[in-house]
């Protein structure tokens, strides 16, 4: 038993203000388990008519691997569980009680707290014992190293009767998973080789090494910050052949005539574990392979799921880190199937893991993007995360743009509109802001596509086309509903002077929609992500990202020269008329 019990905070704010069932069994906590440790960080709600057993291990094949069912939240009608309730759990069908357990135990009186949390052990005669937690901030990220796994696993499934059914495909990947966690045959490489990782051997570190020892391997290293998770990639490789695998019995060849049928699956693995830094480097090995076997079992569902007769569509794995979740979730797609086919597949997930139904967090585009992945075109990624010193003013509060975007300005895309086309690049960054957030599937509009939709609206003539003419904010916001189906607001103010006096919206702005916000005056646009405003003196800075930047995608130079930075209402031209666009978010799921 762990000698120390953590409990997020968040968690048990979330679950004081949740509405329960009157079952017995609510849902599972879920954590990251040392030998000093439990970290209970999440909840996955049981829905109504579930098989337990199959959604245990459904919601523990959609962590990473190390993050696992940690305990149980338990209804009860009394004000303290009894040895009555506890043996009612252990006779759940298919709920497994094997470990020690964490019940968060609930009634109709009081209010969750660290008091709240009892002690379900495997045996059967013990009375229910509080357990001693600690409520705080609780993190799994900090100290764990995310290691991530991806190769290409061939799965060919041979059917005697010239039909390719369920059972077929369930005793192929039986022997498929046995045969990962028997053989010892894989063996997992860090750095090129360098470091080697068997079930019998570990080459390149001391034996008695401790995942800690990985983070030299970080591309990151010391001292370079990062709003991105950084993953330690890992390759596998396959031994034909073990030390132990000398034949037990003669070879024999079986000829039989008939209609049979072999379908090859080319399955794309990408796993993810998080494990602990404390963990002897000798314990990693059986980690890996049962989250590889776990991913394999979530493959085998989604190809069940939507198999039509004899047609499988290929799973694709995605990688989310919700709003608000202090761990990952992998989730498998069928390839080919629309999210508009996948929503109720969608709603499900997020009535598990308590997340909103009225905003999109599990669409592909929605999928966690790690330190150093290539984002399509070559754009840079959030700049404003790389702002090392943001200086705070005196009592005052940062209100930022929330997730992903990227960076366009003049010049790319091999496109000369400098001197024109800032209006432009603000609009392609607020777009890039809907792609990332699951709104739209649509791709960031050129500038050709967003002239043509002024006109296609009747808002410009014909000849506005291939022209090098500006745009404003209620140009951009009318791109914005015609091409992608987002509303927004317009503020305006009659001189920049007056954008001084705006901090209270504009913080209402971030705080409640998170969405960057075009701004126009003068001859130039800008995009606004972020204020840093104080509510006690009324001052206000800017987060500006300048579309007029003509370099290369160099963060660095972005970044020291002020083409991402935070400015002074002094920034803007004091006599001209601004108008601002607001995008707001639309309702989606």
């Amino acid at each position: 038993m762990a000698t120390e019990t953590n409990v997020d905070v968040k968690l048990l704010q979330s679950l004081n203000t949740s509405t329960w069932t009157s079952s017995l069994l609510q849902g599972f906590l879920i954590g990251q388990r040392t030998e000093s440790v439990i970290k209970i960080i999440g909840l996955a709600r049981v829905l109504e008519n579930t098989n337990v057993e199959n959604f245990q291990a459904y919601v523990e094949n959609s962590l990473a691997g190390s993050v696992k069912i940690c305990g149980l939240v338990v209804q009860g009608k009394t004000e303290e569980p009894s040895q009555k309730i506890w043996n009612q759990l252990r006779s759940l069908d298919g709920l497994d009680t094997e470990d020690d357990l964490i019940v968060c135990f609930l009634n109709d009186k009081d209010k969750i707290t660290d008091k709240s949390f009892y002690w379900l052990l495997p045996t059967d005669d013990v009375e229910p014992r509080q357990a001693e937690v600690i409520i705080g901030e609780t993190n799994i990220f900090s100290s764990s190293i995310i290691t991530r796994i991806r190769t290409e696993i061939n799965l060919n499934i041979l059917s005697r009767n010239g039909k390719l059914t369920k059972s077929i495909l369930n005793c192929e990947y039986e022997r498929l998973c046995d045969d990962i966690l028997e053989s010892g045959s894989f063996v997992f490489s860090i750095d090129e080789g360098n470091i080697l990782i068997s079930r019998e051997d570990i080459i390149g570190l001391k034996k008695n090494a401790t995942v800690s020892t990985l983070n030299e391997y970080m591309k990151t290293g010391k001292g370079q910050r990062s709003h991105q998770h950084e993953v330690l990639p890992m390759a596998v490789f396959q031994r034909l052949a073990c030390n132990n695998s000398t034949p037990t019995c003669a070879p024999f060849i079986h000829h039989r005539i008939g209609e049979e049928k072999c379908l090859t699956l080319n399955l794309q693995i990408d796993v993810l574990c998080l494990i602990p830094m404390e963990q002897p480097i000798k314990d990693v090995y059986p980690i890996l392979c049962k989250s590889i076997c776990s991913q394999l079992e979530s493959m085998k569902t989604c190809l069940q799921e939507y198999q039509q007769e004899e047609k499988f569509y290929q799973p694709e794995v995605f990688h989310f880190q919700p709003k608000g979740t202090n761990f990952f979730l992998s989730v498998i797609y069928p390839k080919e199937l629309t999210e508009d086919f996948l929503q109720v597949k969608r709603r499900q997930l997020h009535d598990i893991f308590g997340l909103p139904l009225d905003c999109p967090m599990l669409r592909r585009s929605n999928r966690y993007i790690f330190y150093g992945e290539e984002i399509n075109g070559g754009y840079i990624l959030n700049p404003h995360t790389a702002i090392v010193n943001n200086n705070p003013l005196k009592d005052s509060k940062f209100y930022l743009v929330e997730g992903n975007y990227t960076y366009h300005h003049y010049m790319q895309d091999q496109f000369d509109d400098n001197k024109w086309g800032c209006a432009y690049r603000s609009l392609q960054t607020l777009v890039s802001w809907f792609i990332f957030h699951g709104y739209t599937e649509k791709p960031v509009p050129n500038h050709r596509e967003i002239q043509q939709a002024l006109v296609d609206i009747g808002d410009k003539d014909v000849k506005f086309v291939e022209s090098k003419k500006w745009i404003g904010s209620l140009e951009v916001s009318y791109c914005l509903e015609h091409l992608i189906g987002v509303t927004s607001k317009i503020l305006s103010v009659s001189t920049g002077a007056e954008l001084a006096s705006k901090g209270r919206e504009l913080a209402n702005h971030f705080s409640t929609q998170g969405t960057p916000i075009m701004i126009g005056g003068g001859v130039l646009a800008h995009t606004i992500l972020g204020v840093n405003f104080s509510e006690v003196t009324g001052a206000l800075r800017f987060l500006i990202l300048d579309p007029h930047f003509t370099g290369g995608e160099n963060i660095r130079e972005i970044i020291d020269k002020g083409w991402c930075g935070w400015k002074g209402p002094e920034f803007w031209d004091q006599t001209a008329m601004y108008n601002m666009c607001l995008p707001q978010r639309p309702k989606a799921l």
